[in-house]
C-alpha cells in the first residue's frame, strides 16, 4: 500500500533514533498498533466503497475507488515530503489528529455519496450541474484516503529506523481489512462496513495518542467516541440509489 512512498519518506527521522527507553519503546508500540488499524480500515473503505458504487453509478465506475485511493496517498506523501514541518512538534499527536480525522472524512464521504446525485452518464448530456456534482463526489471520497495517507506517511518518516517492522504492521493491518470486508458487509450492510471503517481509523488515532501522554489520549478517546457514535446514528439512515 505505501511502498510507491517509501523514496519520498525517509528522509531526516523526526522522533527520537533508536528506542531504548521505555518511553521510547511505549511510542514504538503506538505507532505500530495505530499503522495497523489505519491501514486495514483504509482496505476495508477501498473494498466496501468499490462495492457501493458498482450500485450507485454502476460497475463501469466501481473501481474509480483504486485511483481515488491512489490520488489521497500520492497527495498525502508528496505534501510531507515539501513541507516536513506538518508533523509538528511531536508527530504522535499530529498522527492522531490526521487518523480521527481520516474516520470523521470517511462518514462524510459515506453522507456525500447518498446525498450528491451524481450520474456519470449524464455528463454530457447535462454538464451543469454534474461536473460540479462528480468535484464534489470525488473530493469527499478522496479526502479520508488523503488523512490516511499523510498518517502512514507521517509513521515511516518517524519510524524510519525501525522501518522493515513498520510495514508488517502496515501490510498486516491491510491484509485484516481485506479479510474482514466480507463478513463486515454481511453482518452490517456495505454502508455498515463504510462506518466500521470510520471507527476503525477513530480507534488507530486513539492508539497513536496513547503513545503522547494521557491527556492527548483523552482528547482522542472523546474525539472516536464522537467518530462511533455518528457513524451508528448516521450508516441505518443514509438511502443510497442507483443512477439512472
Amino acid at each position: 500500500m505505501t511502498g510507491f512512498l517509501r523514496s519520498a519518506l525517509t528522509g531526516p527521522e523526526i522522533a527520537h533514533g533508536a528506542g531504548t527507553s521505555h518511553d521510547d519503546r511505549r511510542r514504538d508500540r503506538a505507532v505500530f498498533v495505530g499503522v495497523l488499524l489505519v491501514s486495514l480500515s483504509v482496505l476495508l473503505l477501498q473494498v466496501a466503497l468499490t462495492r457501493l458504487f458498482s450500485f450507485t453509478i454502476w460497475y463501469h465506475f466501481a473501481y474509480v475507488t483504486i485511483s481515488v485511493a491512489l490520488l489521497g496517498y500520492g497527495a498525502s506523501g508528496a505534501l510531507l515530503a515539501v513541507a516536513p514541518g506538518l508533523a509538528g512538534r511531536d508527530p504522535l499527536i499530529r498522527l492522531a489528529q490526521a487518523s480521527v480525522a481520516a474516520g470523521l472524512a470517511t462518514l462524510v464521504a459515506l453522507v456525500v455519496i447518498a446525498k450528491v446525485p451524481f450520474h456519470p452518464f449524464q455528463l454530457r448530456k447535462e454538464p451543469w450541474p454534474q461536473i460540479p456534482y462528480m468535484a464534489v463526489s470525488y473530493g469527499a471520497v478522496a479526502a479520508p484516503f488523503f488523512l490516511a495517507g499523510f498518517a502512514v506517511s507521517l509513521a515511516l518518516r518517524t519510524l524510519a529506523h525501525r522501518v522493515s517492522r513498520l510495514y508488517f504492521f502496515d501490510l498486516g493491518g491491510a491484509a485484516l481489512g481485506c479479510l474482514l470486508v466480507t463478513p463486515a458487509i454481511w453482518l452490517l450492510s456495505t454502508p455498515g462496513a463504510v462506518c466500521l471503517a470510520a471507527a476503525g481509523s477513530a480507534l488507530g488515532g486513539v492508539a497513536f495518542a496513547a503513545g503522547a501522554g494521557r491527556r492527548p489520549l483523552a482528547i482522542a478517546l472523546a474525539a472516536a467516541a464522537l467518530v462511533g457514535v455518528a457513524a451508528a446514528a448516521t450508516g441505518p439512515r443514509l438511502r443510497f440509489l442507483p443512477s439512472p
